[in-house]
């Protein structure tokens, strides 16, 4: 099972950007074991993210809002940069991973609905990051 080696440090600054509005003040390394993939990974100091990207539907918010902070951090650099060319597939597995290294969230039942959400939703963010590399 995956495994952060060092948490970030975030803090939220509405006025830096509305899409993205939070910065890691520290870097974040996760150190993942899906397989064929075992690497460790770097979230540098300074990267802005609008951490986990929950839809404001009335039950879906308040079922996993505030969830998973650690791992769409890392979920979120995967999708903008792909560092080690793992592609969107190996990204959200690295999402699952990462929410179940931490529990959070603590349903393992709420975890495989975000990670089913990522995989059938996340498409149109995977392909633009693309187009701007």
């Amino acid at each position: 099972m995956g495994r952060f080696l060092l948490r970030p440090k975030v803090s939220y600054d509405p006025a830096r950007s509305r899409a993205r509005p939070w910065r890691t003040e520290t870097e974040c390394v996760y150190l993942t074991d899906v397989p064929g993939v075992a690497r460790k990974l770097v979230v540098p100091r300074g990267y802005d993210t609008d951490l986990a990207s929950v839809p404001r539907v009335p039950g879906v918010y308040w079922r996993v809002g505030n969830t998973a902070v650690l791992a769409a951090i890392v979920h979120d650099y995967l999708y903008e940069f792909d560092p080690h060319g793992w592609g969107r597939k190996v990204a959200d597995q690295v999402f699952l991973e990462a929410m179940t290294a931490e529990e959070d969230p603590p349903a393992a039942t709420t975890r495989w609905i975000m990670y089913r959400a990522v995989r059938m939703f996340g498409g149109p963010a995977w392909r633009r990051y693309r187009r701007s590399k």
